[in-house]
């Protein structure tokens, strides 16, 4: 129960709202809330019926700590820390090493900062009045502390201890699953010798001169909850990735499903390869994509035969033949909107670099510009045609014309009208005959789900990766990790809300939504001069309500989560 109480400073009281809690198992004051001085609290009181003190961000955070409590996350956590039954987790201001991954896992969902950060960002939100924590001691070197605590080998039994406890509640469906690779860049050094997972590579955000960290995520379709992660070094092919991971996840299945080689593998054709779809590496079903461009022959016979699909977009054409080695169905289709899409984007960029030969032939016939050899001219133009898609679409050669060299050049229109017939086009093969073409499409689709996780994790708002200051192995896993079980924690969420009626939105959207329910500390003057202290939630949106009554938030103020390993170990 919160009360009023005075403090004298330097000869002057000042009047706070506090709450008694056992922090490290002993009986202390939490400050909720500071007043003023008297006269200040005395002149709001007399001219406002009631008087909104303060307000915290509360309703993430809220229905967070209320997920956290209900999969028992923490102690879940804690039990995977240790082999031995009797080990006992230690509390290190007032919270277990489990504790501070869930607390930490929380800021990366909500408000992603730094360690140093992370008390400021706490006292904005409701965590200390729901739980019996004081934030303002959760320092850097609280979770530098916590987190060395974990094991890099202990991150894969707690997934796969989180993964079980999803099942028995039925919040997770591993008939089909969704597998895809990116990477994050950093800003480790490139002296720093502590990291062997930071290297540089093909970064997919463009920032290729900074080392970079791969992750491979794999995801449950219906429900886009993690299933399995795999942190790996930055320079590493996706291919390679899939290779030495995918008896992983195929172990993982057998320890869930009786009949694993039941599911459906869903990943795109960066991660493909003869090896990779042999029988001996990959024994699920899958629906995996090819290049189009290394198959010309399938691409020949499928422009000729396209059929109609369900889907009005779509042409198809459908094959089943012998590929790598193994029978599999070939699925051709076209896509009128990606078709448009890639015919728009050749224009434009064929324009561009015609565009640029005419500077180059200005450049050149310029008598005061630089002189340039027949060699420094060709490379000059080969340099200007590269790109996706232009090969062969302009012909060109160079001349001399007077003491200058000069280049002709033209459209290639025959070239030009074989791309049209490739434009639009994704390949796609499984070993999932009896599906139609439409199911086979429609899965390869759900691909998409997976690279919104990534661009989530990507998001400097809510689920970001980054920033991350860290700069060790172990530290960057135990990082990613939390960043992951953000995300499966956000996807249960959200799963609840839409389930709730709650309309369709980005997760980004649905926690700026959650973060705008706020909880506000109210003063209620009474007839006596007794003030009572109470707690209700701001005006909110009607999407706020919704989201109010999908989470039951009307009063989880009142009915405080119990979480085994938060202030007082049990």
């Amino acid at each position: 129960m919160a009360t009023l109480q005075a403090r004298t400073v330097k000869g002057n009281t000042y009047w706070y709202i506090v709450e008694s809690r056992r922090v490290d198992g002993k009986p202390r004051p939490i400050v909720l809330a500071y007043l003023g001085k008297a006269d200040d609290l005395l002149e709001k009181l007399q001219t406002h019926s009631s008087v909104a003190v303060k307000s915290y961000s509360h309703g993430a955070i809220a229905a967070l700590l209320a997920l956290v409590a209900e999969l028992d996350l923490v102690r879940l956590i804690n039990r995977c820390l240790s082999s031995d039954p009797s080990w006992h987790p230690q509390l290190r201001d007032g919270l277990t090493v489990g504790a501070s991954l869930v607390l930490r896992t929380l800021e990366r969902i909500c408000a992603p900062c730094s360690n140093r950060a992370f008390a400021d960002w706490a006292k904005s939100t409701s965590l200390d009045y729901l739980l019996p924590i004081v934030s303002g001691k959760l320092d850097s070197q609280h979770f530098w502390d916590q987190m060395e605590a974990v094991p890099a080998e202990s991150l894969c039994l707690i997934e796969e201890a989180i993964v079980r406890c999803l099942c028995q509640r039925q919040l997770i469906t591993l008939d089909t699953l969704l597998l895809d690779a990116t990477n994050f860049f950093t800003f480790i050094d490139s002296t720093n010798p502590h990291s062997s997972l930071a290297q540089r590579g093909k970064n997919k955000q463009g920032r290729n001169t900074l080392r970079q960290v791969g992750m491979l995520l794999v995801v449950s379709r219906r429900e886009v909850i993690p299933f399995f992660h795999e942190s790996y070094q930055g320079n590493k092919p996706d291919s390679k990735v899939f290779a030495d991971t995918i008896a992983r996840v195929i172990e993982r299945l057998g320890k869930f499903l009786p009949d694993a080689e039941l599911v459906t593998l869903v990943f795109d054709r960066g991660n493909n390869s003869q090896d990779n779809l042999s029988a001996e590496t990959l024994s699920l079903h899958y629906v995996a994509a090819l290049v189009p461009s290394q198959h010309a022959d399938l691409v020949q016979a499928a422009c000729g035969s396209f059929e109609t699909a369900a889907q009005p977009d779509w042409s198809c054409y459908r094959v089943r033949q012998t590929l790598w080695g193994r029978e599999r169905t070939i699925v051709v289709y076209r896509s009128q909107e990606m078709y448009e899409g890639q015919r728009r984007g050749v224009h434009q960029d064929l324009e561009k670099r015609l565009r640029g030969l005419a500077e180059w032939n200005q450049r050149l016939a310029n008598p005061r510009s630089k002189k340039r050899s027949r060699a420094e001219v060709c490379r000059a133009v080969e340099e200007l045609l590269r790109g996706q898609f232009m090969e062969g679409l302009v012909k060109w050669e160079v001349f001399r014309k007077g003491g200058n060299y000069q280049i002709c050049y033209s459209r290639d229109e025959v070239t030009l009208q074989q791309l049209d017939k490739r434009l639009g086009l994704r390949m796609l093969m499984t070993d999932r005959h009896e599906w139609t073409s439409e199911e086979i499409i429609a899965a390869y689709h759900s691909q998409a789900w997976v690279e919104c996780g990534f661009r989530e994790m990507k998001n400097p708002y809510h689920l970001g990766l980054r920033p991350q200051y860290h700069w060790t192995d172990q530290k960057i896993r135990v990082h990613v990790f939390t960043c992951v079980l953000g995300l499966l924690l956000t996807s249960v969420l959200y799963g609840r809300a839409r389930r709730g009626g709650y309309g369709p939105s980005t997760y980004d959207t649905f926690l700026d939504r959650l973060n705008g329910i706020r909880l506000a500390t109210v003063l209620h003057p009474g007839k006596n001069g007794e003030t009572t202290i109470d707690y209700q939630l701001e005006d909110l949106q009607p999407e706020q309500l919704q989201l109010v009554e999908i989470f039951h938030l009307q009063d989880c103020h009142r009915d405080r989560p119990q979480i085994p390993g938060v202030g007082v170990y049990d």
